[in-house]
């Protein structure tokens, strides 16, 4: 019912303060308080006594102590407005909240007060009330349909207790306050529903504007009203007594029922009859700045409001479509900062979807939104819509942001009803996995690592680390089924409780049509699976979940982890971290169910690329053991107990901080709704980011290194079932025998293993890193093991020895302790070594000295091992040379694809001298070819499979507008790619009086360009590409040839 305007002496309030009141409840009331109530001039002045040091509560007016407030009566007149932009003033009218009190007293218990509301969308469907008084109860819930002159009868059965006089003031004060707040709710929703009334039948005669402006003053008041009920009860000095009431009657969800939502039902009907209505932008600047001061820290509901706001600023959207911008910017704004202080609100993440412009953002909140402790729960057909629509471009993006359009669309495919019997789609997906990390041009990021200081350009690596923590989430939602409660993820991590307890809670007369949807599209024989909940699970029932696991999301997943492992360090850190913390939440929930732990640990341990993962946790190993900062940091932080709990409440991560308040991660840490931003658990800077995103700074390095020490360490220490183990100084894999036994005794195990798509993500076993026993003892700080070739990835040690140690993106090699973040790094325990080159760059401080090898050809090259890659220039010149030297096999050639096609096109050349020179090179080549005397390389710097592919130039239509740049980095790359594996182990050089080890190897020259063009050679020694001239080369030819012809 609607709470009714009762007497003074109605004891709702000071009933309900008697339940709060500290007092003892023997105590007998004075007297003095009984018999005299304070008249109708004192209690404004008491309400208002925290305001009167040089401030005035009324909005606009500053008053001292004796000055008598503006009363609120029937008399009160609001002139018309005559406003029309709906540009939003900084504040309200003049109320402002500031810096009015003093903190005194703390506020508490606020997620009781955040989850008064029980709906947390904005639906103008589902929230606005009726007109009439009899339907407004749908929208309040029945536990707390409290009313003034009816308290509950809870609350009539305990016996009386004695109210303080700071209580007994705050009730009397609230009390003619809440009586207005009672009677303009019935005014307010009987004028909306006549207006609408009249809206809904066209009538927009001359009567409907004064009408029109009446509600809109009441609606002014209820909110004053509203405003100042809230700014007394929640004050500091105030909210001990009055959230209690805030709470009970329900204050925050009525103001923005009541106060807003109904009358933007008046507005949209408004908007449809008349343009530009100033009653429109009245009423938006009004509401939006008068909720806008209640986001103030000091009332504790900051988050609540700034959710509203986000609603408020969407709203507005759909009634000035020309501010569509301006708006939109708006709503992102106020949903990110409600997302600071609240979490695991699927609503919240759904609206932000809908007014995100980064793509890659809006699938990870759409995703969090169905994959969180109170989800959103659409029919599969509207999810699939909304992920559609994600997949619209919604900006101009360059050319490597377009794999993050092509990433939402390959996850637009893995949700189709189709996927898994639609081979094209699952073949499609196949080929985006296999090739992430490819750009128009065909290089491959993710092959850089080689020469990481000099290869990566600032573009790629902020690109790439700026989204790789997207990537992995996204991944990780679909992976644990993307709201599909049939999932043995999302089963783990308690999803179909979450779905039943949101069920629960609404109330049975308003169950929507979309629940209705959800349920027939749902096949009848799985309806017991799809409610089951994790602990009716036995180990076999585990097994039979499998079938709801789908294939090509491990498979993509498990891809782009591997691409991000082996490639550059510093942008791989991120999308890491995601990847480790999920590993550390899916053990911790399998402790809590014993029965799932089979199915997990077979999903874990074979599929996870472990031969990938463990040589990168000892990279990571070896980095910040190399220091004596984070040896300290390291051994201060093994007595802060969990680990994960200390890195909860002291969070420096933007990264981490993205997966609060989803359902896995509600493994690792509860997070709820929150007071403020600081009482979450976030430390530091967190938000203080570009508008366009996080981009990579060399100095959190540091922290994100030791953020990954410490979670391999974690999940080595609790759940080595999963194949991460400790040996000795470093990580290794253990393979559980269990594993090969599921396979092999359980059916359901063994048909999911006979998935093409899973079978290729099995890596053979590297015997250098397994262990069947675990007998080493674990040493926490020591680094005898390492660096190793054994232990650490090849694109490690290839920068540890090829570079002298790891540079920075620069180009500039610096010394490792800028590399890891650390400015000024004293390590008694290396020493500096000086490079014996010409070049004056700063090595690392472990760096061993310059390895010198000398082959036939000079420094470091040998015609054994050493291809020769010429640019077009150099083939139209001395192709018959070439041909005579290639022929009398003085040198190993190779010819980079791109330079192949130029040579082609210059065959129509308007010059014949060119054309016929590009003629004969032409014949040559492919005569070298059927010879099998020239390797062809692609742009990515593999060899190709036929001198006569084009996919590459098919799918680079500008690949002529930079042929120098493709032809430099795809030589570069090749040589980078014979280095990382070793190429010339063992190998012969130098007339075979020498034999490469590995650490020769490591630095050897595989692929040098002839170039006679200084300005490719100068470009080309920019990324790291040794060239030479080709008379030089010649020349060196002339000297080995030993009687052989040259020309």
């Amino acid at each position: 019912m609607i709470p009714q305007k009762d007497g003074p002496d109605s004891g709702g309030f000071k009933s309900l303060l008697q339940q709060h009141s500290p007092q003892s409840a023997q105590r007998a009331r004075p007297a003095t308080l009984l018999a005299s109530q304070p008249s109708t001039q004192q209690k404004r002045h008491n309400s208002q006594s925290y305001v009167l040091q040089k401030m005035s509560s009324k909005r606009g007016a500053f008053s001292t102590p004796s000055s008598k407030p503006q009363s609120r009566t029937k008399e009160h007149q609001t002139p018309t407005p005559t406003i029309v932009a709906v540009d939003v003033p900084g504040s309200p009218k003049s109320k402002v909240i500031g810096k009015l009190i003093e903190p005194d007293v703390s506020i508490e218990n606020l997620s009781e007060l955040n989850d008064a509301p029980v709906t947390r969308g904005s639906d103008p469907h589902s929230n606005s009330p009726e007109s009439i008084p009899d339907k407004i109860p749908r929208n309040r819930r029945p536990s707390t349909d409290t009313v003034l002159s009816q308290p509950p009868v809870t609350l009539q059965q305990q016996p009386q207790r004695v109210i303080t006089e700071e209580e007994h003031i705050l009730a009397s004060n609230l009390q003619e306050t809440y009586k207005s707040i009672l009677k303009l709710e019935i005014e307010t929703q009987q004028g909306c529903a006549e207006v609408n009334e009249r809206l809904i039948e066209n009538d927009a005669s001359v009567e409907i504007t004064p009408q029109l402006w009446h509600v809109y003053k009441n609606i002014v008041q209820l909110l004053d009203h509203y405003y100042d009920f809230l700014l007394y009860a929640l004050s500091p000095t105030s909210a001990r007594a009055g959230r209690p009431l805030v709470t009970n009657y329900r204050i925050l969800r009525r103001m923005w029922v009541y106060g807003v939502v109904s009358f933007l039902e008046v507005l949209k009907n408004v908007a449809a009859i008349f343009v530009d209505h100033e009653v429109c932008g009245c009423f938006i600047a009004y509401a939006f700045n008068i909720i806008s001061c209640l986001t103030d820290a000091q009332l504790g509901v900051e988050g609540w409001w700034a959710e509203k706001l986000g609603d408020l600023s969407r709203m507005a959207i759909a009634l000035y479509p020309a501010r569509y911008m301006d708006w939109k910017i708006s709503s992102v704004y106020w949903y990110q900062l409600a997302m600071r202080t609240q979490f695991g609100h699927g609503k919240i993440y759904y609206h932000m979807c809908t007014v995100e412009s980064d793509n890659l953002e809006a699938l990870v909140d759409i995703g969090k939104s169905v994959t969180c402790r109170d989800p959103f729960a659409p029919t599969l057909q509207y999810l699939r819509l909304i992920v559609d629509n994600v997949c619209a471009q919604r900006n101009i993006l360059s050319s490597v942001e377009m794999a993050m359009i092509d990433f939402v669309k390959i996850h637009k495919i893995l949700l189709m009803p189709n996927y898994n019997t639609n081979i094209e789609m699952a073949n499609l997906v196949s080929h985006y996995s296999s090739h992430f990390g490819l750009d128009s041009s065909s290089i491959d990021y993710f092959q850089l690592r080689g020469d990481m200081s000099s290869a990566l350009s600032s573009d790629k690596l902020n690109f790439w680390f700026q989204k790789g923590a997207n990537f992995a989430l996204c991944n990780i939602n679909h992976l644990i089924g993307f709201g599909d409660c049939r999932n043995p993820f999302a089963k783990l991590f308690e999803l179909p409780e979450a779905l039943k307890q949101r069920k629960d809670k609404k109330d049975k007369r308003r169950k929507s049509k979309t629940e209705t949807g959800e349920e027939m599209i749902r096949p009848a024989d799985s309806e017991a699976i799809y409610n089951s909940t994790a602990a009716e699970q036995d180990e076999n029932s585990w097994f039979t979940l499998l079938d709801f696991v789908n294939k090509g999301v491990i498979e993509l997943s498990m891809n782009m982890l591997k691409q991000y492992l082996s490639g550059p360090l510093p942008s791989s850190t991120q999308h890491v971290i995601v990847w480790l913390y999920f590993i550390a939440a899916v053990g911790k929930a399998t402790q809590k169910y014993p029965a799932s732990k089979p199915l997990f640990s077979y999903i874990l341990s074979r599929y996870i690329p472990w031969m990938k993962l463990v040589p990168y946790l000892n990279d990571i190993l070896f980095i910040v053991r190399s220091s004596n900062e984070t040896r300290a940091v390291i051994e201060a932080q093994s007595h802060q107990g969990d680990i994960l709990d200390y890195y909860s409440g002291n969070e420096k991560l933007w990264e981490v901080w993205k997966c609060w308040g989803s359902i896995w991660f509600d493994q690792i840490s509860m997070k709820t709704d929150y007071q403020s931003i600081f009482d979450t658990g976030v430390t530091g800077y967190i938000f203080d980011i570009p508008t366009a995103g996080l981009r990579y700074d060399p100095k959190q390095d540091t922290i994100r290194y030791l953020r990954i020490y410490h979670l391999g360490s974690y999940i080595a220490d609790n759940f080595p079932e999963f194949g991460l183990v400790k040996a000795g100084s470093v990580f290794k894999y253990k393979l559980d025998q269990n594993v090969v036994h599921q396979e092999q005794s359980n059916a359901s195990a063994g048909y999911f293993s006979q998935d093409a798509r899973l079978l290729s993500l099995i890596e053979p076993l590297n015997p250098k890193i397994s262990v069947d026993t675990q007998e080493d003892p674990w040493k926490a700080i020591t680094t005898d093991e390492l660096p190793s070739w054994e232990y650490n990835s090849h694109g490690f040690m290839t920068e540890y020895v090829n570079k002298q140690g790891l540079g920075s993106v620069s180009g500039s090699a610096s010394d490792y302790s800028n590399f890891i973040g650390i400015d000024d790094l004293e390590d008694e325990e290396y020493e500096d070594s000086s490079a014996d080159d010409s070049s004056d760059k700063p090595v690392a401080p472990y760096a061993p000295t310059r390895v010198s090898i000398v082959g036939n050809l000079g420094e470091k090259m040998d015609t054994a091992i050493t291809n020769i890659s010429l640019d077009t220039n150099a083939w139209l010149k001395h192709c018959g040379k070439i041909y005579k030297c290639v022929r009398s096999e003085l040198f190993l050639l190779s010819i980079p694809l791109t330079v192949f096609q130029e040579l082609r096109s210059l065959r129509r050349s308007a010059d014949s001298s060119v054309a016929d020179s590009a003629t004969r090179a032409v014949i040559i080549v492919r005569q070298l070819y059927t010879d099998k005397q020239v390797v062809p390389i692609r742009a990515d710097g593999t060899k190709a499979s036929s001198l006569n592919e084009t996919l590459e130039f098919e799918q680079n239509q500008n690949w002529r507008n930079n042929t120098d740049e493709i032809i430099m980095k795809a030589v570069k790359l090749n040589d980078d790619m014979s280095k990382s594996v070793l190429l010339g182990l063992d190998a012969a050089v130098n007339s075979g009086t020498h034999t490469l080890d590995r650490l020769e190897a490591s630095v050897f020259r595989y692929n040098v360009l002839v170039t006679d063009d200084r300005n490719m050679a100068i470009r080309s020694k920019a990324i790291g590409l040794f060239t030479v001239t080709s008379a030089w080369l010649f020349e060196q030819l002339d000297k080995t040839a030993n009687g052989r012809c040259t020309d």
